[in-house]
């Protein structure tokens, strides 16, 4: 019984160890493809966005046969932009991993596809173009699926609040109005972030 126990605790202890080396590998691999994007200043919401027009792009691309609008969209896809801040942080702390292992996944997903479609056009085979668009893009609806209800609402508050200061600050330290309308009301701001955003 004591073998089976002493046994039992090394295989732990050695499982718990494996899981930390792997957290690690993913925690750095995740913050190298970070690095290797240049950063903007957007939102990964608006990041997304600018990847779904990309796509709609190539799908109005090889509907028109139109080679040099799916490689534009192809190349927006595969060569997209960092957002101003870490993917990750709008998931909740307990699934930022694995949303992290997700990303790593579907960003070698998305430049594979892009690259494959781009090629698929050097022998006009416009049905196997829409079939590799129509692969790369149910991976972004499957993880749609998994990942937007698990967003965490409060970084887009957050993101909401600093943009509406932002707006309001600009608006108030302008030399011409000094805060205020032209019949001397104050300046109401609008929130620029709608809320259907959230």
């Amino acid at each position: 019984m004591k073998f089976l126990s002493n046994f039992l605790l090394i295989v732990f202890f050695f499982s718990s160890i494996s899981y930390a080396q792997e957290k690690d590998v993913i925690d750095v691999a995740a913050e190298h493809l970070l690095e290797g994007k240049q950063e903007t200043d957007m939102t990964y919401r608006e990041m997304m966005q600018i990847m779904g027009r990309s796509a709609t792009k190539m799908y109005e691309g090889i509907l028109l046969q139109n080679k040099q609008m799916v490689i534009d969209g192809a190349l927006s896809i595969s060569g997209h932009r960092a957002p101003r801040h870490k993917p990750w942080l709008i998931m909740r702390e307990s699934d930022q991993e694995a949303f992290k292992t997700m990303l790593l996944f579907y960003d070698e997903a998305l430049h594979e596809g892009a690259e494959n479609i781009i090629e698929s056009l050097e022998e006009n085979d416009w049905n196997a173009s829409n079939q590799l668009l129509g692969k790369m893009t149910s991976n972004c609806i499957v993880c749609h699926q998994v990942w937007r209800d698990k967003v965490v609402k409060r970084e887009f508050k957050k993101i909401r609040k600093t943009r509406r200061k932002r707006r309001y600050e600009d608006r108030f330290n302008d030399e011409s109005n000094h805060g205020h309308n032209a019949d001397g009301t104050h300046i109401k701001v609008k929130d620029p972030v709608d809320s259907k955003d959230l």
